[in-house]
């Protein structure tokens, strides 16, 4: 017994160090939407959210993010599913399962939320820069099918300024 009381002890701890060093949170709310279990370091952008929020109500919590409450919500009917969230500016996987008693019936929510905010942002980077090469490549071809050099240097001009979301843009001839 001893033996065994000592393995899950070690098992616990290499969980907390796990859960300490990876960029998770590990959640159960109950069924009234009280936080029981808040692990992790995955939050940083908590826009004035406690660090340790069990006791707190999810709902006070997050008052300020209908969506994310939404999802709570649908959590806490039993709904099993996974879905990206936006928490403060951070961006995260969330996985959401019930919790459920001996009859079966669901007495609350357990989560993980992974920070994906690097892979958004990066995924932001590309999308732009492809819509910033679409851009050039379209202004290439109007600028090899128009002869009239007035009407070609107007044509970059309004295409660059428009595609690039510029206030102003100008073409000077040296």
């Amino acid at each position: 017994r001893k033996q065994a009381e000592q393995a899950m002890a070690e098992s616990s701890r290499h969980l907390q160090t796990i859960i300490a060093g990876a960029p998770i949170v590990l959640y159960s709310i109950d069924r009234n939407g009280i936080f029981t279990l808040s692990e992790g370091n995955g939050i940083t952008n908590n826009g004035g959210m406690s660090s340790n929020v069990v006791g707190q109500s999810v709902f006070d919590v997050l008052r300020d993010q209908p969506e994310n409450l939404e999802n709570i919500r649908r959590a806490l009917t039993g709904e099993v599913f996974q879905t990206t969230v936006n928490i403060y500016g951070q961006f995260f996987e969330a996985y959401h399962s019930p919790m459920l008693n001996e009859a079966g019936e669901c007495i609350g929510t357990i989560g993980v939320l992974v920070d994906i905010t690097q892979r958004k942002q990066a995924e932001e980077t590309v999308a732009k820069r492809a819509a910033e090469l679409a851009t050039v490549a379209e202004i290439s071809i109007a600028a090899s099918t128009v002869l009239d050099t007035r009407i070609l240097l107007q044509s970059v001009v309004d295409l660059t300024r428009s595609r690039f979301n510029l206030y102003h843009t100008h073409i000077y001839l040296l």
